[in-house]
């Protein structure tokens, strides 16, 4: 899977030393997931990382969280995933853009397959079980709420607007089949 660069919100300020990078396949009905943050200072903010905790949990967003969105074959729906530093995690079905939100069920729940933390590097991975049914184009939106403080930061492969918006699928610009 290609590890792509995330940028950080236009509107945003700056991140000194820090970089993004967020990668994803789907085979088999199962959207597998890789992101890294690599900044000189992760040792002290992210050290020691929460206890693993896998369990369904709403509002990550609230937290340093890392997300996908996925745009559906048919109309103008889309998946969000959302996963936290502890593993807890969420999954999303929206009709159209931030319009009918409906929380997702499936035969089997989104695992943390993989959480390494370095001096320098937290890497953080997913399997996320696609629900079955579903006409997936392969469009992905790969972003992450990075908050190491008080102050959230919004990365993604693409900004569109003027405040930081993840569910515009514009910036849905990832092939997870093809990558």
């Amino acid at each position: 899977m290609e590890l792509r660069s995330l940028i950080l919100h236009p509107a945003e300020l700056e991140v000194p030393g820090v970089e993004i990078f967020a990668g994803a396949a789907l085979a088999s009905g199962v959207l597998h997931l890789k992101y890294r943050v690599r900044g000189s200072e992760l040792a002290g903010v992210l050290s020691p990382l929460p206890e693993i905790r896998a369990e369904r949990k709403s509002e990550l967003w609230r937290e340093t969280c890392f997300e996908a969105f996925l745009e559906l074959g048919v109309g103008d729906g889309y998946l969000e995933f959302n996963g936290s530093l502890t593993g807890a995690w969420d999954l999303y079905h929206f009709d159209s853009y931030r319009s009918g939100m409906k929380r997702v069920s499936g035969a089997a729940d989104p695992c943390l397959t993989g959480r390494e933390a370095g001096k320098d590097v937290l890497e953080m991975k997913w399997s996320v079980p696609m629900p079955e049914g579903l006409i997936l184009t392969g469009k992905t939106g790969l972003t992450v709420v990075f908050k190491p403080g008080d102050r959230p930061s919004y990365w993604a492969l693409r900004h569109d607007g003027g405040k930081p918006d993840f569910h515009l699928k514009s910036s849905f610009i990832y092939d997870s089949i093809r990558n």
